[in-house]
């Protein structure tokens, strides 16, 4: 018995330990996120951002501060002072250039609930494979070969690709849409999934002023994703409609008003999965230190957190008071 006891106080301290480590990395990204908690209001445009050191600033780079952020496109929301208008369903040409696990979850989120059509979406990807695999799995969906091929009349560009691999593919792409061959329509939107890479770096790679600068997660891949986006000034309402069509095939999307808030969201939403997952591994552990069989004590944590969020989703009560009432409870 004193054997077993050691043996669960040791378990005992191994979670704890593991679970402040999360909590202290949540606890410094709602530090810095504190400008959030003027979410649901409707956002101000306050004295514009001045320029930038360290590089040439552009038109796509300038963008109001703001004193808070809005859910995009909900009933109420809005963009500045002016209603928000709601997102639609419209076949544009879009174009994904890379053709690995977000292009696939976007694309898979948009043909499902009826966004787009295949024929209206192509990839390209240096791997073969990878755009052979996207096309069994969606039958119409087209591939380029080329990346004017890709560019030529497309209305929404995605960069899906990752940052290391950026530079020379955005100097190719820079080449083609400002190209006969290559030319995209009048008022392309440029979409970059990129981490870590802000619109002006993006604009002074491509010279293409329309951007939107959008942070996934890792549940886009079942649709309960979260993409926190940016865009500029110069995207307009109907191109704020089509990418807020696309980012709502995938989940819950929010549109700020500043960037900044995208890199603090980044913190929450964008690493947020892999606190919780660390969360529940450490209550899986736990469990099965306990006595419990590990896929019994994995399908209890998987449940109670399903089952926490699901009660979170739906009480208009704050994640403070749902907490004392689940230990009153007790």
């Amino acid at each position: 018995i004193s054997a077993r006891l050691s043996f669960t106080n040791t378990s005992k301290t191994m979670l704890a330990r593991r679970v402040q480590s999360a909590l202290r990395a949540s606890n410094m990204a709602a530090l810095s996120a504190r400008a959030f908690s003027t979410f649901g209001q409707t956002t101000q445009r306050m004295v514009p951002m001045g320029s930038r050191q360290g590089h040439r600033e552009s038109p796509a780079a300038h963008r109001s501060m703001s004193g808070g952020f809005n859910r995009a496109f909900s009933g109420d929301a809005t963009i500045g002072k002016e209603k928000a208008p709601k997102a639609e369903t419209k076949s544009n040409k879009i174009a994904f250039i890379g053709a690995g696990k977000m292009a696939e979850a976007m694309i898979s989120g948009m043909l499902s609930k009826g966004v787009q059509t295949p024929e209206t979406l192509v990839v390209h990807d240096v791997w073969e494979k990878s755009c052979k695999r996207i096309q069994e799995r969606f039958p119409g969906v087209k591939r380029a070969k080329t990346l004017p091929e890709l560019t030529k009349n497309a209305d929404i560009v995605v960069l899906a690709v990752k940052p290391q691999e950026s530079h020379k593919m955005l100097a190719e792409l820079s080449a083609a849409v400002h190209s006969e061959e290559g030319k995209m329509s009048e008022k392309a939107v440029l979409v970059s999934i990129m981490t870590g890479k802000p619109v002006h770096w993006l604009y002074e790679h491509t010279q293409v002023p329309r951007i939107v600068r959008a942070m996934p997660n890792t549940p886009v891949s079942i649709q309960e994703g979260c993409v926190v986006w940016f865009p500029t000034d110069e995207v307009e309402v109907p191109q704020l409609k089509a990418v807020a069509s696309m980012f709502s095939a995938i989940g819950d999307h929010v549109m700020v008003q500043d960037e900044r808030y995208l890199d603090m969201s980044t913190a929450i939403s964008g690493s947020g999965p892999y606190y919780l997952f660390l969360t529940m591994e450490t209550m899986v552990d736990a469990g099965v230190h306990m006595g419990l069989p590990r896929e019994m004590s994995e399908r209890l944590v998987k449940q109670t957190l399903l089952g926490s969020c699901m009660y979170a989703l739906n009480s208009n009560q704050s994640i403070s008071r749902l907490r004392n009432g689940a230990l009153s409870c007790c």
